[in-house]
């Protein structure tokens, strides 16, 4: 399989607006030393292509479209807020919590325009699992208690630790309910038991 095939199978996981920006330099620069021409059947080129498309700067894999696609306008961070909104989340305990006695969650209005969402896990930090049904989707890891949604545009780093980041066409469809008493949260299809 060459470079050319390669990148048509891996474009074939794509949306159609994602494809117009993935091109056959971002293959090259994802596998520089591999010879593609030697490599295996399709099934094993299938986890490489997963693979590429994780290097590529801006890509990631969407598990409420089962694609990949570059971030954009409609991506949004699920997980531990702590990790990409560094300097903000000072922002966000203040709004939480204005006193000892006083705890707010769901919507928080401190950020203009931007949608932002938190809720307290049941059992603290740790490390839970976003489910869709039954199957496994990822690990959510917690280091502040409390996990939230928030738009890409508001990344202050990164790094994005064990969330997951979502294309989401229209977010006020995209449900966002959590019981804080039975730890069970729940953003679109997705279930996370805390």
């Amino acid at each position: 399989m060459g470079y050319q095939e390669l990148y048509d199978f891996i474009s074939g996981y794509m949306t159609q607006d994602d494809k117009g920006t993935f091109t056959l330099e971002d293959v090259f620069q994802a596998m520089p030393s591999t010879d593609v021409d030697s490599m295996p059947k399709k099934a094993v080129v299938l986890r490489l292509a997963k693979e590429i498309a994780r290097s590529i700067e801006g890509m990631y894999y969407c598990p409420l479209t089962s694609c990949y696609r570059r971030v954009c306008d409609k991506t949004y961070y699920v997980g531990d807020l702590c990790y990409v909104l560094e300097g903000s989340f000072d922002k966000i305990i203040d709004y939480v919590h204005p006193t000892r006695e006083v705890t707010r969650t769901g919507k928080i209005p401190v950020f203009g325009d931007n949608t932002v969402y938190l809720f307290h896990t049941l059992h603290g930090d740790g490390v839970f699992y976003l489910t869709k049904g039954t199957k496994y989707v990822a690990s959510i890891a917690v280091d502040s208690g409390s996990i939230g949604l928030c738009p890409a545009s508001m990344f202050e780093k990164h790094d994005i630790g064990l969330g997951v980041k979502m294309y989401i066409e229209d977010l006020s469809s995209f449900a966002r309910v959590a019981n804080e008493e039975s730890g069970v949260m729940k953003f679109g299809p997705f279930i996370i038991r805390t």
